[in-house]
């Protein structure tokens, strides 16, 4: 019975470990014993030096910043210039900087398909509310911008925040299951756009179900209150999506917005 046990819990880790590589690329990881796999995954260098690591789900979003994505360990939280953050469906940001703690290690940068492969595992928190442990973290095969040209971007979304125009440095569009999610960063700031999957050309009303917006600025996520998103052209064939947005948060007006994507 014993080696039976043995052999059924080997059976699944092989199973786990195919599904992961033939997804490619693949970001996933357990949240405090919930699993977390991202329907996208991203990586690019910011103007400051540092490289994002993203994954996204259709209401989450976990990053790893580290100082370089050679082959190495990178510890995380304290003093350290590289951290990890999981903002929640609800918009908490849960971060390693300063009092959390953990390490990113990247076993593999395959420089001919530019992409990065590795592990993670990370404590972090809402300071004084609130701790999570991520663990058992992998990424595979997530590419990153680099040599040859290539371009982690899956189009572009711009659009005025206070007033002040915001060209994030990545956008990533993807197929949630139910839902097409956009999530446009830069640095310290994020837009995140939702609409159902099939969605049809028109304009919608925010707050109306199945559709969302929000804004991130320092690890503070805001749901839209008010707003509209209008929906120019989908081609669920090619996957192509074009539109337009605006809407208020609690704290900030974000205006003039637009995107054009392609998601998988």
């Amino acid at each position: 019975m014993k080696n039976l046990l043995l052999l059924l819990i080997a059976a699944l880790f092989v199973v786990s470990c195919e599904d992961l590589e033939t997804n490619s690329p693949a970001l996933q990881a357990e949240i405090d014993n919930v699993i977390f796999k991202a329907s996208n995954a991203r990586a690019y260098q910011n103007n400051d030096g540092i490289y994002h690591v993203e994954g996204i789900t259709l209401n989450e979003t976990l990053k790893l910043k580290v100082s370089n994505i050679n082959v190495g360990t990178y510890v995380v939280g304290g003093t350290s210039a590289n951290s990890a953050t999981f903002e929640n469906l609800i918009g908490s940001v849960y971060t390693t900087d300063p009092e959390g703690s953990g390490e990113v290690v990247i076993t593999e940068r395959n420089t001919s398909i530019n992409a990065i492969s590795g592990t993670f595992n990370f404590k972090a928190m809402v300071s004084g509310i609130d701790t999570i442990t991520i663990h058992n973290g992998v990424f595979f095969e997530v590419p990153y911008a680099g040599g040859n040209g290539s371009n982690p971007n899956d189009g572009t979304l711009v659009a005025d925040v206070d007033g002040v125009h915001l060209s994030p440095s990545t956008v990533n569009a993807a197929d949630s299951g139910d839902s097409v999610v956009i999530l446009a960063s830069n640095t310290n700031s994020s837009i995140f756009i939702k609409v159902p999957i099939d969605v049809e050309a028109g304009s919608y009303d925010l707050p109306e179900t199945g559709f969302d917006a929000k804004y991130t600025l320092d690890n503070v996520g805001e749901n839209a209150i008010s707003g509209t998103i209008v929906i120019i052209s989908h081609n669920v064939e090619t996957k192509t999506m074009a539109g337009t947005f605006s809407f208020t948060t609690a704290n900030h007006v974000i205006e003039g917005g637009h995107f054009n994507v392609s998601y998988q």
